[in-house]
């Protein structure tokens, strides 16, 4: 099963937890899919009978070259969708992420049962902050996610297209949960310069960035590990 934007489709976690399900559809294939879901683990399908993923939150923001986004968020599966709504009649689909971990792994339901694990699932607030207004010379994107207890920025910046939706099929594989915490902590921000546009690198002491593909607006989850006891 994969997420079909309009332009393409991509997979969902970073274990493509749907891959048996569209392959070979059967209720044991596709217990761990989290198509239309909003529990983790997974129940598969679970809000297709009742308002499916659920756009709870929208708004738009200009980017510096005049490029016109509108973010969707998706309560109940979770997950910021980002359009080019340049020519509001011809939107074209930018980025998905989702920042939420599905827990399948068994050690999911036991060391790491505490809700902190879920990540962001269930934006239900969205504020754009444009680049004048950033502090790092980048439009921001702020999401409010009630279950999850978090106030979230993510950059928004052109790179290449997602291949997945960016969610994590489990705490162990997970690249917004820091080592110490059971995951990778591959994706959590380890300095500004990592972050800031180039325009404002010298003011924060940093060598030039690296230029990167710039294909289409992608969001990226800004945010630093922070002390979690586990319950």
């Amino acid at each position: 099963m994969e997420m079909v934007t309009g332009a393409g489709s991509i997979r969902i976690s970073d274990a493509d937890l749907c891959a048996m399900c569209k392959s070979s559809p059967s209720e044991e294939n596709c217990a761990m899919c989290p198509f239309n879901s909003d529990e983790s683990p997974p129940a598969f399908d679970d809000r297709s009978d009742a308002k499916g993923p659920e756009p709870e939150c929208v708004t738009t923001g200009v980017m510096p070259d005049g490029t016109r986004l509108v973010f969707s968020g998706l309560e109940r599966t979770g997950g910021i969708i980002t359009y080019d709504i340049s020519n509001p009649s011809v939107p074209v689909y930018q980025d998905f992420l989702n920042v939420r971990n599905w827990k399948t792994a068994a050690e999911d339901s036991t060391t790491f049962a505490d809700t902190y694990y879920n990540l962001n699932d269930g934006p239900e607030s969205l504020v754009f902050i444009s680049a004048d207004d950033s502090p790092i010379g980048t439009p921001l994107l702020a999401a409010a996610t009630p279950l999850a207890g978090r106030l979230s920025m993510y950059r928004i910046r052109r790179g290449a297209p997602r291949e997945t939706d960016g969610s994590c099929s489990s705490t162990a594989t997970c690249p917004y949960i820091a080592a110490e915490q059971g995951g990778t902590g591959e994706a959590i921000v380890g300095s500004v310069c990592d972050i800031a546009d180039d325009s404002k690198l010298a003011d924060f002491g940093c060598a030039a960035d690296e230029e990167l593909p710039s294909t289409v607006y992608r969001l990226r989850w800004l945010a630093r590990p922070r002390p979690h006891r586990r319950s």
